[in-house]
């Protein structure tokens, strides 16, 4: 049994994100594990723990997110593990 979440990036040019990613509907996406902000003024990533069906669903512009008017998705580049 693996204690690996899985995670996927969400990349913005502003820090909207607080805690808890949402649909546009008003569905809950998954938590923010991680936030990184750009010293370069690049923007701000976010680590967002959900399932992959949400990540693909987000990626093919079938989920919109809430809060969020120009943003990105990726896959993460961190691992985090389940405590």
């Amino acid at each position: 049994m693996s204690n690996y979440i899985f995670t996927f990036s969400i990349h913005t040019d502003n820090d909207v994100l607080r805690k808890i990613v949402f649909s546009a509907d008003g569905e809950i996406i998954g938590r923010i594990v991680g936030k990184f902000v750009s010293e370069m003024g690049a923007g701000v990533t976010y680590d967002v723990e959900a399932t992959k069906e949400a990540f693909e669903r987000i990626k093919s512009g079938e989920i919109k997110l809430w809060g969020i008017e120009k943003y990105h998705v990726s896959s993460s580049s961190t691992s985090y593990r389940q405590d």
